[in-house]
C-alpha cells in the first residue's frame, strides 16, 4: 500500500474534476482506522517492535505518502462533512502517542516514519495540529526539538521544516499587531499563552542547528578547496 499511494515521478495524475483521488484516500483511510483501531486495543507484548511498531511505522508512511502526493484536493472532505481525512489523522496521531518518544527515537526506521509523518502535518495540515489540547501540541513540538539535535540531517531538515512552517505561521498571524481571527491562529495564541517558552526555545535550537551545518558546509568546502589550491601553490 505505501508504494501504492506513493506519488513517484507523478505517476498519479487524475483530471481536475476526477473523484479517483479522492476515492484512493478513502481506502487509505479506512485501511488505516481499521488497524489503528485493532492495534491499539491490543495488550502490548515482549516483542514490541515487531508486533507492534513495526506496523504503526508503515501506518504512518503510507500516510504521509498520501498526504503528500499531491492528488487529492483535501478541502473537499470538510466541506462535504466527509471524515475520512479527519479519521486518518487522529487514529495516526492517537498511534505515534501510544509509543513513548524514547523508543520512538531508539528505532531507526520509526524515527523516520515518525517525522516524516509530523513534517506532513505541519507543512500542509497545522489547522490540525494546533487544534490538538496544549498537551499533545506541546508533546510534538518537543519531539520536534529532539529530532533538530540528533544527527541525522535529513530528519533534522524535516523538523527545521515543521518549525519553520510554525514559526511563519505565528509571525504572520500573531505577532503583526492584530489580534488573531482565525480558528488555528486563536488556537496557538492559546498554547503559547499557556506555555510562553515553547516557541523561543525551538525557534533557539533551530538557529544553533542552522549553523552548525553552516558551519560543517563552509568546513566541507575547505576541505575540497585545498587540494586544488595546494595544485596552484
Amino acid at each position: 500500500m505505501a508504494e501504492f499511494v506513493l506519488n513517484k515521478a507523478q505517476r498519479l495524475t487524475f483530471d481536475t474534476s476526477s473523484p479517483n483521488g479522492i476515492l484512493l484516500f478513502r481506502e487509505v483511510s479506512k485501511l488505516l482506522v481499521a488497524y489503528g483501531s485493532r492495534i491499539l486495543a491490543l495488550p502490548t507484548t515482549t516483542d514490541v517492535y515487531g508486533f507492534k511498531y513495526k506496523g504503526i511505522w508503515i501506518s504512518l508512511t503510507i500516510l504521509s505518502q498520501a498526504l503528500a502526493g499531491n492528488y487529492v484536493n483535501f478541502g473537499v472532505f470538510e466541506l462535504y462533512g466527509d471524515r475520512a481525512l479527519a479519521d486518518a489523522l487522529d487514529i495516526a496521531l492517537k498511534m505515534t502517542l501510544s509509543i513513548p518518544l524514547a523508543d520512538i527515537l531508539a528505532y531507526r526506521k520509526l524515527t523516520r516514519a515518525y517525522f516524516a509523518f509530523v513534517e506532513v502535518l505541519f507543512n500542509s495540515h497545522l489547522a490540525f495540529v494546533l487544534s490538538l489540547d496544549t498537551r499533545t501540541f506541546m508533546h510534538i513540538v518537543g519531539s520536534l526539538e529532539s529530532g533538530l539535535k540528533g544527527l541525522d540531517a535529513g530528519i533534522s531538515s524535516q523538523c527545521a521544516s515543521a518549525i519553520d512552517n510554525l514559526a511563519a505561521f505565528y509571525f504572520n498571524n500573531i505577532t503583526m499587531g492584530e489580534a488573531p481571527t482565525s480558528p488555528a491562529a486563536v488556537n496557538l495564541a492559546r498554547h503559547i499563552a499557556e506555555c510562553p517558552a515553547v516557541l523561543p526555545a525551538v525557534s533557539f535550537v533551530l538557529y544553533l542547528v542552522r549553523n552548525c551545518f553552516l558551519v560543517r558546509w563552509f568546513s566541507h568546502f575547505l576541505t575540497v578547496l585545498k587540494p586544488a589550491t595546494n595544485a596552484y601553490a
